[in-house]
């Protein structure tokens, strides 16, 4: 591993000193390199005043060719020296090692930090410096934001527990990428949704893939000899040019569209448009107000009298939530679908409540009839509604059978869940009403089945029923009777005709709730209106 030549020159290895080198000058002249020594004129004397040497010839001036010898003098301050260049010599093969794998490191920690450990997908916060990447290479026109989202995931999830879903996720993903990793820049969102953006597509172009690509995502899954078939909604936005991406309202925009998508009952694509974003501010405001009446306790409770035509008389009234924003009245029919699917509902029912209870305490008009409070099915299907519902009565010493529990019909499709809290409820004492009866989706067999004791006819079965022998009078006619048959008491709502309040009078019992005797009406008109109603009802017999 000696370079010859240069053992002429002193400074070539610091250890070479324990060397002694000879040029051969003649072959009987041997010249020392090294001063300390005298030269020799025997080569055999040479060789023999030494155990090891090396020889090598050089050319000098590139005339002459010369052997050159070289002894070792001190193989101690050799051994030494080799020890330390060989451990310098492994610390650089330690420290080569340790670099690389500093850097192999470095490049999965920074892989990670951009990527979903579960899917190997872009993490969404990575999503956006890589769409620029990508977008300022390809330039062009036509750009797509879409996001998918598995339909009723949740549900998938509390059946099949986490390892089913995650590999499932993961065969979602999967599909996803060999279908549009060529064209799209691919990201895994929350939970069960994915965000692609695609360069250069038209809408209907990409309206084509993206429905392929669902009826692909609906093809059964094989996990873990499973086989699982799900559905997928899709919402989607386009942008013609490049500076009209901003990532936060695009994600907003595919989203909104995808809130519509699973609106029309999934497993479709649909594309943004502007009034959708409209509605969606509009919720948003609602929602975000709601919350701040909520906590300011400014919700209000208005009353509708509910008439029992046969005797003339006020033998109940349903209390109605209102609410004023400022100077304006925002209607129920807004704010509370809004408060359902945020959740915001159970505070509305438990404020209702409060102030219905305050009031049938303050006014003993109330405490003479029925006074009936809708309840959401989020409120009825927690574990202790029924217990706290009639300890809050008692507390407050309301009679039961004064007290009616409303609940939507056509929210009653979780009627398993919340079946055996009415059926406790009626057994106790309390009245079970089922409102807007004929709105939702049951049959008259359903009837039989219902865990309640009043039955609120819906307004749409009065619409044309004041006609004789019209088929909606018939109709109308028909589910009374079965309600009777079923010892169920009516209540027809929506009534508004004085013909219809003719023919409904020959029902023994029947009561009736409407703008034909009465709006709703805040607390002290409904008082003053009781007062009245004997001299100015305009109830015909």
């Amino acid at each position: 591993m000696l370079d010859i030549n240069l053992l002429l020159e002193k400074g070539y290895l610091n250890y070479l000193s324990q060397y002694d080198t000879y040029l051969g000058l003649t072959p009987s002249i041997y010249f020392s390199l090294d001063d300390n020594n005298a030269n020799k004129t025997n080569l055999s004397e040479l060789i023999n005043s030494y155990n090891h040497f090396i020889t090598q010839k050089i050319n000098v001036m590139d005339l002459v060719d010369h052997d050159v010898y070289s002894f070792i003098n001190d193989y101690e301050s050799i051994h030494i020296d080799t020890i330390i260049d060989q451990s310098i010599l492994w610390l650089t093969f330690m420290f080569i090692f340790i670099f690389v794998q500093v850097a192999d490191s470095s490049r999965i920690i920074q892989f990670r930090a951009k990527h979903d450990e579960l899917t190997g997908l872009l993490k969404l916060t990575a999503l956006e410096a890589e769409f620029l990447k990508a977008s300022y290479a390809k330039r062009g026109n036509n750009f797509s934001t879409v996001i998918l989202k598995v339909d009723f995931f949740e549900e998938m999830y509390i059946s099949l527990g986490y390892k089913i879903s995650d590999e499932l996720i993961k065969s979602v993903s999967a599909r996803i990428y060999e279908s549009t990793h060529n064209i799209a820049l691919i990201a895994k969102g929350a939970s069960d949704s994915f965000v692609l953006y695609f360069f250069d597509i038209s809408p209907e172009s990409l309206k084509q893939k993206i429905k392929s690509l669902i009826m692909e995502l609906s093809e059964v899954h094989l996990i873990d000899n499973n086989e699982l078939n799900l559905t997928v909604s899709g919402g989607a936005v386009t942008y013609k040019q490049l500076d009209l991406f901003n990532i936060r309202l695009n994600l907003q925009q595919a989203n909104i569209a995808l809130g519509k998508a699973k609106e029309l009952g999934g497993n479709q694509l649909y594309f943004y448009q502007q009034f959708m974003e409209d509605k969606h501010n509009e919720t948003v405001t609602i929602r975000n107000n709601l919350q701040n009446a909520l906590k300011n306790n400014a919700l209000e409770v208005f009353y509708q009298p509910v008439h029992r035509l046969n005797e003339n008389t006020i033998t109940g009234v349903e209390a109605l939530v209102r609410w004023s924003n400022g100077n304006e009245w925002v209607s129920p029919a807004k704010f509370i679908p809004i408060a359902e699917t945020t959740g915001q509902i159970v505070q509305v029912g438990e404020q209702v409540l409060n102030k219905v209870i305050e009031d049938i305490k303050k006014y003993p008009q109330l405490q003479n009839m029925t006074v009936a409070v809708n309840f959401s099915t989020k409120q009825i299907i927690k574990d202790d509604f029924a217990s706290n519902l009639l300890s809050l009565l008692t507390k407050n010493n309301i009679i039961f059978e004064n007290f009616t529990v409303e609940v939507t019909e056509s929210s009653f499709q979780e009627k398993k869940a919340i079946e055996k809290k009415l059926i406790e409820l009626v057994d106790s004492g309390l009245n079970v009403a089922i409102d807007d009866f004929g709105a939702g989706y049951s049959s008259l067999s359903y009837l039989t089945h219902q865990p309640a004791n009043i039955i609120k006819i819906d307004r749409e079965f009065t619409i044309g029923a004041h006609l004789v022998n019209t088929k909606e009078q018939k109709m109308l006619d028909t589910i009374i009777r079965v309600c009777y048959d079923l010892d169920k008491k009516v209540i027809v709502e929506g009534v508004e005709d004085e013909e219809l309040i003719k023919h409904l009078s020959q029902f023994e019992g029947i009561k009736i709730q409407g703008y034909f005797f009465s709006k709703p009406l805040p607390i002290d008109s409904l008082i003053a209106y009781i007062k009245n109603s004997k001299n100015e009802h305009r109830l015909l017999r």
